[in-house]
């Protein structure tokens, strides 16, 4: 089992999987930056910084980095 510490700090090492996102777009995504950008900077983790571009991540986990791989799937499904 990991320690927390091993847990917190992974995030330098390269992924072996990947994810599935959907962007935000529009009066939402501007929304979301303006309330990001009223955020105290020595709140922020300098090393990530505020997140340039919004998005809900679907899923991660993904054996592949391949979008063509994804979208052999989810081609059929209507959204």
């Amino acid at each position: 089992m990991k320690t927390w510490l091993q847990f917190l700090t992974e995030n330098n090492k390269r992924r072996s999987f990947s994810s599935t996102q959907i962007n935000i777009e529009g009066d939402l995504k501007k929304s979301i930056i303006d309330t990001g950008n009223k955020i105290d900077p020595d709140d922020v983790d300098q090393t990530e910084g505020l997140e340039a571009e919004p998005h809900v991540t679907v899923l991660y986990g993904l054996h592949t980095s391949n979008p063509n791989d994804v979208k052999k799937i989810v081609n059929d499904y209507q959204y």
